[in-house]
């Protein structure tokens, strides 16, 4: 399974790209989001993990679900994650600091919906 991370912090990307690569993701991020849909046509992810910042939400999501069809699940530290993301309709949400099983089993709860 094909996880795209989008993240702004270098660092937090690399951390989520090495959790998911040693749980058997094939795992791509990018910190600029600029590159966004270059990267989701280039790469053909099947779930997105993206932490939100400086860029319309509602937009991006809009725009990656009529050409992409692509589970979207929001992540961050932001007060109040839950309400963005069902807002801007993401499939789900992650709070920070989190989990792994618990993001591993969000994203594999898509693998039989959308793969």
């Amino acid at each position: 399974m094909k996880v795209l991370v989008i993240d702004r912090d270098d660092s937090a990307a690399l951390l989520f790209q090495y959790m998911l690569d040693q749980n058997k993701f094939t795992t791509e991020f990018i910190t600029d989001y600029r590159l966004i849909l270059h990267k989701i046509e280039s790469f053909k992810p099947d779930v997105i993990l993206i932490e939100p910042f400086g860029f319309n939400l509602t937009t991006l999501y809009k725009h990656v679900q009529s050409h992409y069809k692509i589970p979207m699940i929001l992540y961050s530290t932001m007060p109040g994650i839950e309400e963005e993301a069902r807002k801007h309709q993401f499939a789900d949400w992650i709070a920070k600091p989190f989990n792994i099983d618990d993001v591993i089993r969000k994203i594999k709860a898509f693998q039989t919906q959308y793969c």
